[in-house]
């Protein structure tokens, strides 16, 4: 059963996967405090031991064409655990847009409109999230491009622009992170921002052509991590030790751009840039939890579910954690070890059990 509308390409999943990215990059600072001056480092080494799981993710995009991570779960571990852990999987999804909609609720309150209640930035972007995914993937992944278009430019131009207060010996001394310290931030970049891609299982089998879709998955996906590694370049070598006191980095560091006495507040255009970001991001997610559920329970359409998940979501963003400081705790000690099954283990065993099963089973040229 399909229960998903419209098609994209490959092009647009690149650019979707690396929209998805960049949306985390206000969430993921508090890495910060533990890798300091080294966090460049850890984004890159992340980025290296992700690739596999990466290419694994898209492997089974393309074994098994046109069907979702709900299917595949049927077909490789059968209909009663198949569906436990296609269960485990949904909680999974919605936890991570209820807690990406709080997010950006914080974001808000506390960097762009503090007098604002939070709740009316959840309930105003959770609003425009739920038109979006009602009109289908295809929308999303049409202004992806555009998304990281306008995310490179302003990574590049406030990069150009501080260029006079950038210092490299903020980087200084190399190498000196205990290395607990340094595998616990690794594994933090791994887990929230780079294998959080996992999540296309449920928008892969919406790909016209699933002939390159192991190279432009990587694509997209080191594509976001070099934004990623240029945003954490650019906030050490400005701030230095300043940044690892900050819950956002990155707006901290473009409040510094002044250009004569007109051209101030660029962190506004800034802000416009995560917000978009974080937009495709929470879409997104509410679009594959959407979908999984609707698949689980053998619906015709999501669309019947969009109003009551997209409910329970914003009520879990009203009441998860009563700070950003109690969150990103959260975050960095709890919520990277409970993604590791989602992220790390099932896909691969998933893969190799497929190998070795020579799943999927075919008839002629359909899949049984």
């Amino acid at each position: 059963m399909n229960i998903k509308e419209g098609k994209i390409n490959n092009s647009q999943l690149m650019f979707l996967v690396a929209s998805f990215m960049l949306g985390t990059s206000t969430f993921i600072h508090f890495m910060d405090t533990i890798a300091f001056h080294d966090s460049w480092l850890a984004i890159l080494t992340a980025f290296v031991i992700c690739i596999p799981f990466v290419l694994c993710y898209s492997a089974l995009a393309k074994r098994f064409q046109g069907k979702d991570l709900i299917q595949i779960n049927d077909i490789i571990y059968g209909s009663f655990l198949g569906k436990i852990i296609s269960i485990l999987y949904i909680v999974y999804f919605f936890l991570l847009l209820s807690l990406n909609l709080k997010g950006l609720g914080d974001f808000y309150v506390g960097y762009v409109m503090p007098e604002t209640p939070k709740p009316v930035f959840i309930i105003i972007f959770a609003l425009v999230c739920a038109y979006t995914v009602g009109h289908g993937l295809e929308p999303m992944a049409r202004i992806s491009h555009l998304t990281v278009t306008y995310a490179i430019f302003v990574i590049t131009g406030t990069f150009l622009l501080l260029y006079s207060e950038v210092d490299f010996t903020n980087f200084l001394p190399i190498f000196e992170l205990p290395i607990k310290d340094f595998i616990q931030s690794v594994h933090i970049v791994a887990a929230i921002p780079f294998c959080e891609v996992m999540v296309f299982l449920m928008v892969m089998p919406s790909l016209n052509n699933f002939g390159e879709v192991n190279k432009y998955m990587l694509l997209g996906f080191a594509l976001g991590a070099l934004c990623l590694l240029v945003i954490s370049v650019r906030d050490t070598s400005v701030l230095g030790t300043s940044s690892f006191i900050s819950n956002n980095a990155a707006y901290q560091t473009v409040r510094i751009i002044e250009i004569g006495e007109f051209f101030t507040r660029i962190e506004i255009v800034v802000a416009m840039g995560i917000t978009i970001c974080l937009f495709i991001k929470i879409c997104v997610l509410y679009y594959i939890t959407l979908a999984s559920i609707a698949q689980l329970l053998k619906l015709k359409s999501y669309k019947t579910l969009i109003i009551p998940i997209g409910g329970i979501a914003i009520i879990i963003a009203f009441i998860a954690y009563d700070s950003i400081v109690s969150h990103n705790y959260s975050a960095k000690n709890y919520h990277v070890f409970y993604t590791i099954p989602y992220q790390f283990i099932i896909p691969p065993v998933s893969l190799l059990i497929a190998k070795l099963r020579r799943l999927p089973k075919r008839k002629g040229r359909e899949l049984i």
